[in-house]
């Protein structure tokens, strides 16, 4: 490196004008011996997220490095392009909408990645809130550290939400490495595949300590994440079904095996739960489409019958 940063921190961000002065200021609280970056990937947002963000440059200073979009490149290529800007040992991630509660975040990540080089990636415990901060859970915390397994992995569980990780920067290396087999298998890489490839790579950590909250908001027309996709996401089999496929392939070409079986199961069963109670059409096609494009069909046909 050419300088002293220890930590890349990354926000991405897009019509966040309520809240990312929020997010802002959970950085700036962070009380660390470490110097740091904050990359910003301010992705042409038609709200006054931009205008929050100027407001923030004097206090930041030479800190922040500010990715100004002149128009929408989507959230993928607006995280690409930030990691490419990234001088730290360590890439701390931050969604706009989200933000830290402890001070010290950053020096207990570090610090326990300092004394543990097999590990690539650190998460720790969050709460979930809602637009005016008001907790809506607590649950997503683990009484003790432990090493996120392929056994959680093929369970569908991920190591924590995105603003609680911490990874090792080989980024350039993995990228190298393994993208070209990202773009084969899948149309937007999603978080499990990322995870599967930060697997191969290391170790990932999961550290008990809650310091960050998740916001959850669900508007009318939102332009969040939350808003726009969650409950599609949620029961969108076909969606998850080819991610797993994907996965599975993806993890032969690495000699690992994975397989996806009974999480398929467990899943459809939930999508037929919220078909029978919502009558959705649409997740009745999706289940239609998956049965056209599922290299297994024997297996899916017998799951099927059995959910």
């Amino acid at each position: 490196m050419k300088d002293n940063t220890k930590i890349s921190i990354m926000v991405i961000t897009y019509n966040h004008e309520n809240y990312i002065a929020k997010a802002l200021e959970s950085i700036l609280m962070q009380e660390t011996t470490y110097a740091y970056e904050v990359i910003i990937g301010e992705d042409c947002s038609t709200d006054h997220t931009m205008d929050v963000i100027m407001k923030y440059k004097k206090r930041f200073g030479k800190k922040m490095h500010l990715l100004a979009r002149q128009k929408n490149v989507g959230m993928m290529r607006n995280v690409l392009e930030c990691l490419d800007y990234c001088k730290g040992e360590y890439i701390a991630f931050l969604e706009g909408d989200d933000y830290w509660t402890d001070p010290h975040k950053l020096q207990t990540q570090v610090d326990y990645m300092e004394k543990h080089n097999a590990c690539i990636l650190t998460s720790h415990g969050w709460m979930i809130v809602d637009r005016e901060e008001r907790i809506v859970s607590k649950a997503h915390m683990s009484p003790e550290r432990h090493v996120y397994d392929f056994e959680q992995f093929v369970s569908y569980e991920l190591p924590g939400q995105a603003s609680t990780w911490m990874v090792r920067n080989e980024i350039d290396k993995i990228r190298k490495e393994c993208m070209p087999l990202l773009k084969k298998y899948f149309w937007i890489v999603p978080d499990r595949s990322i995870t599967f490839v930060l697997l191969l790579y290391g170790e990932i950590h999961i550290l008990p300590e809650n310091m960050s909250a998740y916001r959850y908001v669900i508007e009318k027309d939102g332009q969040n994440w939350s808003s726009k996709h969650d409950v599609e996401a949620r029961h969108n089999f076909i969606s998850i079904s080819i991610q797993m496929i994907g996965l599975e392939h993806m993890a032969k070409k690495k000699n690992i095996t994975l397989d996806f079986y009974e999480t398929r199961k467990y899943v459809l069963k939930k999508s037929r739960k919220y078909y029978r109670e919502t009558h959705n059409k649409w997740i009745w096609i999706q289940g239609v489409l998956l049965f056209l494009l599922e290299p297994q069909k024997i297996r899916l046909l017998k799951e099927l019958f059995h959910a």
